[in-house]
Parts: structure tokens; sequence; C-alpha cells
């Protein structure tokens, strides 16, 4: 018996109908897990206590900062930090002697109240140290910074884009990585920026290189 070719055409028609649809529904269905996954990570970032308080820092020059959530007396939790505090906080152990000198003393004047210097051992200055609020102040950074790490391990897995990232933190990637958006005052940012490269958080600077910025030392003339 002969086949219908009529029926033949229809019935492949229908077939790849059927597999366009799932195509389709597995595409949406991908975009949405896509968005979900996003909307997590955004939302798991910007609830993170010192997040926030590297965002404050960044956005404003002179603030009060919850650094010491632990403390039981509330006044006790926050501490003041300006622009000053968060360059000397930054101070990095490969900067020298006179350079971080200079650049701690600054910070520790802006600071109020007694604070006991705490010490970190370093490769280029073992004798480097820190007020309270300035160890808390790089927890903190550190903290922002290895968010930053994951979202760059996230781009490369595929898992979202830079693309989707970009209404979330381009405010504060421009903050950053841009040297004319005029939020901060050059020597803070390049101080960033070497931080960044002396503790090796390579992801970040991969990460602020998709959005056209190379945050370097060389790039700010260090």
């Amino acid at each position: 018996m002969q086949s219908d070719p009529v029926a033949t055409v229809i019935g492949i028609l229908l077939g790849v109908g059927t597999l366009l649809v799932g195509v389709i529904e597995y595409i949406r269905a991908q975009v949405w897990k896509r968005a979900e996954f996003l909307a997590d990570v955004i939302k798991e970032f910007e609830s993170s206590l010192p997040v926030r308080n590297v965002l404050v820092m960044l956005d404003w020059e002179d603030r009060k900062v919850e650094l010491f959530p632990g403390m039981e007396e509330p006044e006790k939790r926050f501490a003041r930090v300006n622009d000053r505090v968060f360059l000397a906080s930054m101070t990095t152990h490969y900067d020298d002697g006179v350079r971080a000198g200079a650049i701690l003393a600054e910070g520790e004047e802006a600071v109020e109240g007694e604070h006991v210097a705490v010490g970190v051992a370093g490769a280029r200055n073992p004798t480097l140290q820190f007020t309270p609020v300035q160890a808390a102040v790089r927890d903190c950074l550190d903290e922002f910074l290895n968010r930053l790490e994951r979202f760059e391990s996230y781009v490369k897995s595929n898992l979202v884009s830079a693309k989707d990232f970009k209404p979330y933190l381009r405010y504060w990637l421009d903050i950053i990585g841009d040297p004319n958006s005029g939020r901060k005052f050059p020597d803070l940012r390049k101080q960033m920026w070497r931080y960044i490269d002396c503790y090796k958080f390579t992801g970040v600077q991969a990460f602020f290189k998709r959005f056209g910025y190379t945050i370097a030392p060389a790039a700010s003339g260090r």
C-alpha cells in the first residue's frame, strides 16, 4: 500500500513542531533558572553586612558604619569611617615603610576613640599595624572582594553573563574602576587597586575587565 505524501509531510511537520516546542520550553526553563540563580546571588550579596558596609564606604565620604555587630551595646557596634580611614585600612604589606606609615597615621587621626593597634605580619612590612577599626574595614573589604571573585567564577562557568550583573553592580563598579567617575579621590582608588593586586584578587581584576576597566596598579601609575 502506497503512503499518502501529504500525510507524510504533515507527520514530519508535526514532529518538527513538537521538537521546536520542546526546544522553546527548554530555553524558557533555562532562562528562568538563570534569572532565579542571579536573583539569589544578588540577594545574598546585598544581605551581607560586610558587603553593605563596603557599599556605604564607597557611596559616602564620612559615615557611621556597623563594623562590630557582635558588641552588646548598640552604640559600640558603629564606628566613624571617612575616606582617610578607608584609605589607611587598605595599606598593603608591600607598600614601602614611609608610605605605609604616612597613610596609617593620617587614617588614625580620623578615627574616633581609643584603639589598640593590631599587628599583622607581612613580607615587606613585618611590623605593619592597624587599629581595630582599620582591621574591621579590611575584613569587610575582603568579604566584598571575595564575593566579586565568586561572580567572576559564575561568569566563567557560563552560569550567568557579565551583562546579567550589569544592572545590579554597574554603579559600584564605576566608582571603583572609572578614574573619571569623580566619586572618590584618586589616591583612594589607586590604593584599592593596589590592595586588590597585592592580595591576588585576580578574579576581581578579570571581572572588572569585562566591564571595560583595567584595575591594575600599572594602569593607575603605581
